[in-house]
């Protein structure tokens, strides 16, 4: 089969194509979307201009990224513009070529951006972690209309103003989000999104909810490092506790299963295996696998200046998202080097079934790499 020209794809690529990008450095590559407002010269591009009135805007600049497996449906969220406009949650619908998009204070007086985005596993629903006072959304993609916002009240950390007891103030901000491998429970955790990574274990927020409902399971304030991670059938949550400990704990009741000390510094992120025997632990530098029976593994090494920011586990092994001060880098468990590329302004996550990386790129790209390995012939 004829393999198209560069400018054959590019001329394709409109508003809501999808485009195969086939010359040899961009293989395994699709374009999601590109926004001809984002370029400096659409007509170079072969994109027509467009009617900004259809979609989002994102001049405050993209903040995470999130696609569904089938890279039918992906989302954005946006940053807050100064004090006087909160960030967004977009939501893009490939066959219908149509933009859903909400502010996220809703008239309310916290401004804030909109964090991290997750899709569940069947692409059903959406969730998205702010740091404005609502905490959590949950998004149906059949309708593209909200399933659930974090209710006011003791469970998602508010509490009444003093003299006001129907009224209700945050006591603090969400900027981790996600699902189980299931889909049918979410987990949000707290943070403080506009400060350096503490040299302490801070104490925040957990909840754990039905994700098409948002009846909480499980809540608590704990000593945490990063976001939290929920097993196959989000019968069990893992965190990093005091002194990078993995706590893996029991719901509902939240009793504590096992903890097992890491060896990696700055660790802040964590991915269950399939059978959720095991925990990854990524930080500065290197990844380790904890068996929960047995205990760590040898580190992963990643190399000298180099940051941990995603893993996940997909059909074939381990997958690690590895940035330095130039790079972002997807690696194997076996440190092989899937995917590369210069990390100016990049926002990347993988989807749900980690076969992919969806990534925005300068604020002009949305693209998909796979991370498939290729038959050799």
């Amino acid at each position: 089969m004829r393999r198209p020209e560069r400018s054959e794809v590019l001329s394709s690529v409109g508003r809501a194509s999808i485009s195969l990008m086939t010359d040899a450095a961009l293989s395994d590559h699709r374009v999601l979307y590109v926004d001809p407002d984002w370029l400096d010269d659409p007509d170079a591009h072969g994109v027509e201009d467009v009617d900004t009135d259809d979609q989002p805007d994102f001049g405050s600049g993209v903040h995470a990224v999130a696609a569904s497996s089938d890279l039918s449906r992906f989302a954005l969220t946006t940053s807050s513009q100064g004090n006087s406009e909160s960030g967004q949650a977009c939501f893009f619908d490939v066959a219908s070529s149509a933009w859903h998009w909400r502010e996220l204070d809703e008239g309310r007086p916290f401004i804030g951006d909109g964090e991290q985005i997750a899709f569940s596993p069947d692409g059903s629903l959406v969730a998205v972690a702010t740091s404005t006072d609502m905490k959590a959304i949950v998004w149906r993609t059949a309708d593209m209309s909200m399933a659930w916002s974090a209710e006011p009240g003791p469970a998602w950390g508010h509490v009444p103003r003093r003299g006001q007891t129907e009224d209700v103030r945050p006591t603090g901000l969400f900027t981790h989000i996600a699902f189980s491998g299931d889909g049918r429970s979410v987990v949000a955790t707290g943070g403080s999104p506009w400060t350096p990574e503490p040299i302490e274990t801070p104490t925040e927020r957990i909840v754990v909810a039905e994700a098409s409902t948002g009846e909480v399971v499980y809540a608590a304030d704990v000593p945490i490092r990063g976001g939290a991670i929920l097993d196959q059938t989000g019968e069990t949550l893992a965190h990093i506790g005091l002194d990078d400990e993995i706590v893996v704990q029991d719901l509902p009741s939240g009793a504590v299963a096992h903890r097992h000390p890491s060896e990696v510094p700055g660790a802040r992120v964590l991915a269950y295996s399939p059978d959720a025997g095991a925990v990854a632990v990524g930080g500065d530098g290197v990844v380790q696998v904890v068996q929960l029976r047995d205990g760590a593994s040898p580190g992963i090494q990643l190399g000298e200046g180099t940051t941990c920011t995603a893993m996940h586990w997909s059909p074939n092994g381990l997958r690690i998202l590895v940035e330095d001060d130039e790079h972002a880098t997807v690696l194997d468990a076996d440190n092989h080097t899937l995917w590369t590329r210069p990390k100016d302004h990049l926002a990347a996550a993988f989807t749900p079934d980690g076969r992919t990386l969806v990534t925005v790129h300068d604020d002009t790209w949305v693209r998909a790499w796979s991370l498939t390995p290729r038959r050799r012939p």
